[in-house]
């Protein structure tokens, strides 16, 4: 029931927004838009289902450490 209702309100928001950055021609803003949707909709289905959560941050410090030009 509650994975029915997160998915109307994932078309709604879809529906609103992607037609209006493609007649915009805002295709960075586009692929900004459906990767952060595409990561909440796989965070959020996982938690409902109670899957493993990859955590983003660890990744980022490994990043953020690994080409830090600081040390």
């Amino acid at each position: 029931m509650y994975i029915g209702i997160f998915l109307l309100v994932l078309l709604i928001i879809i529906l609103l927004e992607v037609p209006r950055l493609m007649k915009e021609k805002l295709y960075k803003e586009l692929v900004a838009f459906s990767v952060v949707l595409i990561i909440g909709t796989y965070m959020t289905i996982a938690y409902f289902y109670k899957l493993p959560l990859y955590n983003p941050f660890e990744a980022l410090a490994l990043l953020v450490s690994k080409y830090s030009f600081g040390g």
